[in-house]
């Protein structure tokens, strides 16, 4: 079964939520984990892609951009489209709902919530859809 974990921050700016999840995105990757990180539209996979390239003056997190059919040796895919049927094994979703047909294969599904009211109303209704389906949920509070 899926697991589920919320991450608040306590900033409202959609670019608090892109570095957490650049940060985030390189301990999956260290773990040896593969990551797909979906986003709602092309130009937020575009911004999240670049995040993932300059983050770190000395290094950079490597992946794939919106592609359909990525190489199955791919450790991070960035997409607004369907996540390829080879991953299975942590999704962060960025979109602003529930991945219903897609979320339930992946061992780990990953919700970066930040203060925005918007993020907030969308993220309640997925914790409620979680919930009543029974999957496992943790929150975690970030604050720096």
């Amino acid at each position: 079964m899926t697991h589920v974990d919320f991450y608040i921050l306590q900033s409202s700016e959609p670019q608090a939520r892109l570095q957490f999840v650049t940060r985030l995105a390189e301990k999956i990757f260290h773990a040896r984990h593969q990551l797909v990180i979906a986003t709602e539209d092309e130009q937020d996979a575009k911004s999240l892609s670049e995040q993932l390239w300059t983050d770190k003056p000395e290094s950079f997190l490597a992946h794939a951009l919106g592609e359909t059919n990525p190489p199955p040796s791919e450790p991070i895919i960035v997409t607004h489209l369907e996540p390829h049927p080879h991953c299975h094994d942590v999704l962060i979703n960025l979109t602003s709902g529930v991945l219903e047909n897609h979320f339930s294969r992946f061992q780990r599904l990953v919700e970066v919530v930040c203060q925005d009211e918007t993020v907030l109303q969308n993220t309640r209704k997925s914790f409620a859809f979680y919930r009543e389906r029974g999957y496992p949920i943790k929150s975690h509070k970030i604050n720096a």
